[in-house]
């Protein structure tokens, strides 16, 4: 009986999830692009990738177009996982921005899998209709749709949503003694790194605290040990993303973030009366409106925790007691008063916003939702009628304060985003080393691009062919009367190296103040083979990564070998 009603419910899930989902990305879909804070970095960035990925580079790490086609490194340092998963959408071309279409579909796609990944994890914690109802409100928090999509398009942490469930879900069931659990983990783990940093710095010792607070003393040890194994599994298989990104920062400007005041912590704290509606600071509405959602999302935990506490079952209060923890100190780390904690965590100030807590608030929030609906039907007449009153209140408010916020931005005219397309200038914190800051601004760029071709003989007497210019590897015939020196239009970054022939390697420096690529050849006839050949840091990184995927495909195999002799 328990089978046979189960099925129904999951079916009515997945439709419900779907429908939620298609719904509240229909503005993107139906309006267009719109003024979301970063949405032109990511268009650009979605483009390049895509591009390179469908032309066969399975790793696009150097964006060849970007710049004005002088190139970028972005990829190097940004978390590549959300454009892989909107790369599926490549052949999808509607309207007359067609990479929009793609950019939505992968929108649409992340909100209703992080629907499903909430409902898995609720679903162990609770029941599946409890669930399902949690999950919906997982997906219709503000801060998770309104703001992450609508307001800043800040599209890699957005799909942060859908890795934290999982994670949570692998972490009770490394608590429970799954056998795939700490493969599960580790995967989850992997993707989220792979995401966005900083989510990963905020959100990453919550698990670990989990299972400390979850666990009793005589089980606490093996199943740390699990927790140990899991997470170093994750962080090995980023490898490939992660030491690039960590090791090669001082061949971009990434550094400069900290110099600029938009970006610091302590300019970026909520209920901060005195500065909230400074108009000389950014985003005035912005920062009112976060504050607002945050004082509703307190009210909204607290009531959850007032019902999920009388709970008959020990195991939710528990859990309950957990999240409001959660809760309560992410809601702290986005106000003055952490201040101290900040300080005493310099790597955590690398999340630059403190309001960025609201993602664990959003997950935290659910948990405690999700408790205090499946401890209504235990309570009976302990039932607290006001506080489930106010509560509800509270929550509708802060739905409904969703939907108007979105509609604030205005739509960017088709001609901006042409424009924008046309420059392709990168955000600035990825300005090779080399390149000066003059020669980075947008109209600089689109100068040196414009009127000069891809590659030039800029010093002796002779002449070149382009063969080939691709990512990564330019192919040149030159035919010369002396010695000549070339010029190439895409910006310097270690690892360019330069062949004669096939054979020798040529001097390669980067040209004063452009930064462009600059070798010297001899004269005569010669083939000349540029290639942005992959460091240490890269190879090091594939490597690792390599191994750490046979080891959890090792732990999968090993799973399902045991499954099969308990089968027979």
């Amino acid at each position: 009986m328990l089978v046979t009603r189960a099925k129904p419910i999951n079916i009515i899930a997945f439709a419900v999830i779907i429908s939620i989902g298609l719904i509240l990305t229909l503005p993107a879909i139906a309006y267009g692009i719109f003024g979301a804070h970063d949405i032109l970095v990511h268009l650009n960035w979605y483009k390049y990738f895509s591009e390179q990925l469908w032309d066969g580079e399975l790793y696009p790490r150097w964006l060849l177009g970007m710049n004005s086609g002088l190139g970028s490194p972005t990829f190097f340092y940004y978390a590549p996982i959300p454009y892989y998963f909107t790369s599926l959408f490549y052949f999808f071309k509607f309207g007359e921005v067609s990479i929009w279409s793609q950019l939505v579909f992968s929108v649409a796609l992340a909100l209703i899998a992080s629907g499903f990944t909430a409902y898995l994890w609720l679903k162990d914690l609770t029941n599946h209709k409890t669930a399902l109802i949690s999950a919906v409100i997982y997906m219709t928090l503000p801060y998770h749709w309104a703001i992450d999509i609508y307001y800043r398009f800040a599209f890699t942490e957005y799909w942060t949503f859908v890795w934290m469930p999982l994670i949570l879900y692998f972490s009770r069931k490394i608590i429970k003694g799954s056998r795939l659990a700490v493969p599960g983990f580790a995967v989850s783990y992997a993707l989220l790194v792979m995401t966005h940093l900083p989510t990963t710095l905020m959100f990453s010792a919550f698990p670990i605290f989990y299972i400390a607070f979850m666990t009793s003393k005589r089980q606490r040890l093996i199943v740390f040990t699990k927790m140990i194994i899991a997470v170093l599994l994750g962080v090995g298989l980023a490898a490939i993303y992660l030491l690039p990104a960590m090791t090669m920062q001082e061949y971009a400007s990434l550094k400069e973030i900290a110099t600029r005041p938009f970006f610091y912590y302590e300019n970026n704290f909520l209920l901060e009366f005195n500065r909230l509606l400074d108009r000389s600071r950014n985003f005035v509405v912005f920062r009112v409106y976060l504050s607002i959602l945050l004082v509703l999302m307190a009210g909204v935990f607290y009531c959850a925790f007032q019902i999920a506490r009388k709970s008959i079952k020990k195991a939710v209060r528990r859990e309950s007691t957990y999240w409001l923890i959660v809760a309560i100190a992410s809601s702290f780390m986005t106000i003055p008063l952490s201040t101290p904690a900040w300080k005493l965590l310099p790597l955590l100030q690398k999340v630059q916003f403190a309001w960025r807590f609201h993602v664990v608030l959003t997950v935290a929030t659910t948990a405690l939702i999700a408790t205090a609906i499946y401890s209504v039907n235990q309570i009976g007449r302990r039932f607290p009628k006001k506080t489930s009153t106010m509560g509800g209140l509270l929550l509708i408010t802060t739905l409904f304060s969703g939907f108007i916020i979105t509609y604030i931005n205005i739509g960017i005219p088709n001609f901006q985003v042409e424009q924008e397309f046309l420059l392709r200038v990168d955000a600035p914190e990825y300005r090779p080393a080399w390149v000066s800051k003059e020669v980075f601004e947008q109209y600089v760029i689109s100068q040196v691009w414009k009127d000069s071709p891809k590659a030039e003989v800029t010093t002796g007497q002779g002449s070149l062919s382009i063969q080939q210019w691709l990512p990564r590897k330019i192919l040149l015939q030159t035919n010369a009367t002396t010695d000549v020196e070339l010029t190439l239009k895409q910006f310097y970054y270690p690892g360019w190296t330069a062949r004669i022939d096939g054979t020798n390697q040529l001097p390669l420096t980067p040209s004063q103040p452009e930064g462009l690529v600059r070798l010297k050849v001899p004269r005569g006839q010669h083939q000349v083979r540029v290639t942005l050949e992959a460091g240490v840091e890269e190879r090091l990184g594939q490597v690792i990564s390599a191994v750490c995927v046979v080891l959890v495909l090792l732990l999968i195999s090993g799973f399902c070998q045991v499954n099969r002799s308990v089968g027979s």
